[in-house]
């Protein structure tokens, strides 16, 4: 499942500032750009693995089911697409 900037520092508590200068400075940090204005988008399950190598503490949140839904549908339709 892929997230966006936003989404990913919702769910794991990292500034969205801190989530741009690991994508620019830290080539191991599971994400890309994607389309024409270069988005970028974050795959939850390197995320995961990328947190646990470096021994990362970060609480979880759990987002409402319906948000969850919403989130993997728009992967599914991103994926879909490539």
């Amino acid at each position: 499942m892929y997230l966006t900037v936003k989404e990913a520092s919702y769910i794991y508590k990292i500034s969205p500032s801190a989530i741009y200068t690991l994508f620019k400075n830290d080539p191991t940090f599971p994400a890309m750009n994607v389309g024409l204005k270069k988005k970028i988008v974050i795959d939850e399950n390197k995320l995961i693995q990328w947190i646990k190598t470096r021994n990362l503490e970060i609480d979880l949140i759990r987002l409402p089911s319906n948000r969850i839904t919403f989130i993997r549908r728009r992967n599914e339709k991103f994926q879909g697409k490539h």
